[in-house]
């Protein structure tokens, strides 16, 4: 799994998740007409009163090995380059470093300073033994739970339905979002707000538009 890639929202809507008009009545782009065929749908989108879009069925990953990248293959087979691609896994084997440092007892190294200058160091000197329990820490780490609160950012993945919408959206493009009415903004609080995508025109609407243009989406009320 890639390593997450936020998107710059494309227009912010303030504080609140009240859209502006001229958002709203932003015409869609002309798609020419396309001969009648059935179009499979890939996904649902609800809708909130607010216009909050949501994934419809969408369930975040509740283990860290949901998130890997099946192409790095098992721990052991992991390099230093390897580990830089995911961030969890790479604050994982720093903090793995400071023990292993804090183990030895005072030394000239500040175990803190050397785990986040140096763990690759520490890790490719490793002895067969300290690589075989590394490996093992690995794989029971990956089915440990995750703190969203200080993964969210990296895991690759969404961790709420209206996010996983978000990030559909902003991969898709500007065009795409116009075309079915579909709008960035902010949702939420001064402190507290979460970048979503809006849906500025009526569910009726934005179907008859994706229908149209032969998008494999559609909307529901919630």
């Amino acid at each position: 799994m890639k390593r997450r890639n936020f998107l710059k929202a494309i227009a912010t809507v303030g504080a609140g998740s009240t859209l502006p008009a001229a958002a709203a009545a932003s015409p869609a782009p002309t798609v020419p007409d396309a001969q009648k065929v059935e179009t499979v749908i890939d996904h649902y989108f609800s809708v909130s009163d607010w216009g909050i879009v949501s994934l419809v069925g969408y369930q975040p990953p509740e283990v860290m090995r949901e998130c890997w990248d099946d192409s790095l293959g098992p721990p052991a087979n992991l390099c230093v380059s390897d580990i830089r691609t995911f961030s969890p896994l790479q604050r994982f084997v720093k903090e793995e470093c400071r023990r292993a440092m804090d183990a030895r007892g005072p030394g000239e190294f500040d175990a803190d300073d050397y785990a986040e200058e140096s763990w690759d160091e520490w890790f490719e000197n490793l002895s067969a033994k300290e690589r075989a329990d590394l490996n093992q820490a690995i794989d029971d780490w990956l089915d440990g739970g995750i703190d969203w609160e200080q993964e969210n950012y990296d895991v690759g993945l969404p961790c709420t339905a209206d996010e996983a919408a978000w990030w559909h959206f902003e991969n898709k493009g500007l065009f795409y979002q116009r075309l079915v009415g579909v709008s960035s903004g902010e949702a939420g609080g001064p402190g507290n707000s979460l970048t979503r995508s809006f849906l500025s025109i009526p569910v009726e609407e934005a179907n008859a538009r994706a229908e149209k243009a032969q998008l494999p989406i559609r909307f529901v009320k919630e």
